[in-house]
C-alpha cells in the first residue's frame, strides 16, 4: 500500500472530510487544489520577479508546493470516495498509457510525426531518438501555442479509458 496516500486519507479521515460525490464536496476539494495551485504559481513567479537563483531554499519550497498539489488531489479523491487501490491501480494504468506515446521504432516514430501535420495546436513536431539501457525509444515532440515543448502521442499510444472504468466498476 502507497504509505503517502495511506497517510492523506489518514489526515482526510481525522478531519472529518465526507466522502461523497455531491458537487458541494466535490468543488470545495477542487478549490483546495486550485488554492495549491496558485502556491505553486506564486513559487514560480517569485523566482522568476526576483532573478534568483534556483537555490536550494527555492528549489524545496517549489517541492513543497507540488507535493501539496498532490496531497490536496489525493484528498479530492478521497471526497469522491475512490479507495486507495483504485488510485493505485489507475496510477499505474494512466503512467503505462503515457509510455506509450513513445515510438518504439523508426517507422512507429515517422508515422507519428505524420500524423500531427494537419494539427495546428502544435508546431515544429518532429521525432528525438532516446537511448535507454539497451532500448532505442523515439519520443514525438512538439511545441504547444506557448512555445512549451510537449511530448506527444505516437501512433502505438494506448488510451487508459477501459481499464480506468474497470476500475471504477471494481473490476480489478
Amino acid at each position: 500500500m502507497n504509505k503517502f496516500i495511506e497517510q492523506v486519507y489518514l489526515f482526510n479521515q481525522l478531519g472529518g472530510c465526507p466522502q461523497d460525490q455531491t458537487y458541494k464536496n466535490l468543488h470545495g476539494g477542487y478549490s483546495l487544489v486550485a488554492e495549491e495551485m496558485k502556491e505553486v504559481q506564486e513559487s514560480m513567479m517569485n523566482f522568476l520577479k526576483n532573478n534568483e537563483e534556483w537555490s536550494e531554499e527555492n528549489r524545496a519550497n517549489f517541492l513543497q508546493e507540488c507535493v501539496d498539489v498532490y496531497v490536496t488531489l489525493t484528498g479530492l479523491l478521497f471526497r469522491a470516495d475512490f479507495n486507495r487501490q483504485q488510485i493505485e491501480l489507475a496510477m499505474s494504468v494512466v503512467a503505462e498509457a503515457n509510455l506509450s506515446k513513445y515510438a518504439e521504432t523508426l517507422d512507429e516514430a515517422e508515422e507519428s510525426v505524420k500524423m500531427y501535420e494537419q494539427d495546428d495546436r502544435y508546431s515544429d513536431v518532429h521525432f528525438e531518438e532516446i537511448a535507454f539501457g539497451w532500448n532505442i525509444y523515439y519520443a514525438i515532440i512538439g511545441k504547444t501555442e506557448d512555445g512549451a515543448r510537449k511530448i506527444l502521442k505516437s501512433v502505438r499510444f494506448k488510451k487508459p479509458d477501459g481499464k480506468i472504468v474497470d476500475i471504477v466498476k471494481g473490476g480489478f
